[in-house]
């Protein structure tokens, strides 16, 4: 009987921060293109919730894309700034929970 009550205990210390961590987030990604539709790799991305005003900050890998992962639900903002190229504003993106959203670029 005890070594049953600790087995089931290290189960649940193991999969349940897995769990709680997975059920109250949510995750942008998508690929960043400029106006000929060619890839934009080494841009700086910021998803910002509009109500806290906390941010997130990632950048473009080589084929121009991007994961902003692990983000409150909310409502968010994203900027895409790169030297060279005008920066972008893309508003009113609302996540819920477990939602993964592509938004490309």
């Amino acid at each position: 009987m005890i070594r049953f009550g600790i087995s089931a205990l290290a189960a649940f210390l193991v999969v349940a921060p897995t769990a709680f961590a997975q059920g109250a987030s949510a995750q942008i990604n998508g690929v960043v293109r400029d106006a000929t539709g060619a890839v934009v790799p080494g841009a700086a991305i910021t998803a910002t919730n509009t109500d806290t005003q906390a941010q997130r900050k990632t950048t473009s890998n080589e084929e121009g894309g991007y994961v902003v992962p692990l983000l409150p639900p909310g409502r968010y903002r994203i900027s895409v700034e790169k030297t060279g190229f005008q920066q972008l504003l893309r508003s009113g993106i609302s996540l819920e929970v477990d939602q993964v959203a592509t938004i490309d670029l």
